[in-house]
């Protein structure tokens, strides 16, 4: 699997240079996801059960975002950073899929949302993927999967990059 995942990365490249006019839509997808997220966030402090996940943590972005030790240094982000650009990578391959799957019909943009509950997210955090998942469907409709594809992408590097650099600021500071 990982092995045929791997040769399917020229492809994927491609997918993402015919699909790049879709860029312009994460001036729409990162404000929206952002807002519904800090909103999601915001009612999950007065609906507790809504920040449950079963691992507790993201697995894309680990458990160790979650420690709150004072120990932390840059050296001790190393693994984090491993898991990021594995993250960065399993993105290229999956991202593909869950557009060619998902964006078909309506009714799978939720289901979509929910299945991300296996990555170990908490449940408020279905609100924004749904949002963005409308903005992906809509692109999809519009123009075709490489461009939904470009989008879900982008979208989720932007997101990995946020968090890398507000790790390595936090370490830094």
């Amino acid at each position: 699997m990982v092995i045929s995942s791997i040769k399917e990365i020229p492809q994927r490249i491609r997918n993402l240079k015919h699909g790049k006019k879709a860029l312009l839509y994460l001036f729409l997808t990162i404000p929206i996801l952002l807002v519904t997220l800090i909103g999601s966030i915001i009612v999950s402090e007065y609906i507790p059960i809504l920040k449950l996940g079963w691992l507790g943590y993201n697995i894309i972005f680990g458990p160790s975002l979650n420690s709150n030790t004072e120990t932390t240094t840059l050296l001790s982000i190393i693994p984090t950073l491993s898991i990021f650009i594995f993250a960065m990578f399993a993105c290229l391959i999956f991202n593909y899929y869950e557009e060619k799957e998902f964006r078909k019909k309506w009714i799978h943009v939720p289901l979509w949302a929910v299945l991300h509950l296996i990555m170990g997210i908490p449940i408020y955090a279905i609100i924004p993927i749904f949002s963005v998942g409308i903005i992906y469907k809509h692109i999809y409709d519009k123009y075709s999967l490489d461009h939904a594809y470009t989008a879900h992408f982008a979208t989720n590097i932007v997101i990995i990059g946020i968090v890398i650099v507000s790790l390595i600021y936090s370490v830094v500071t």
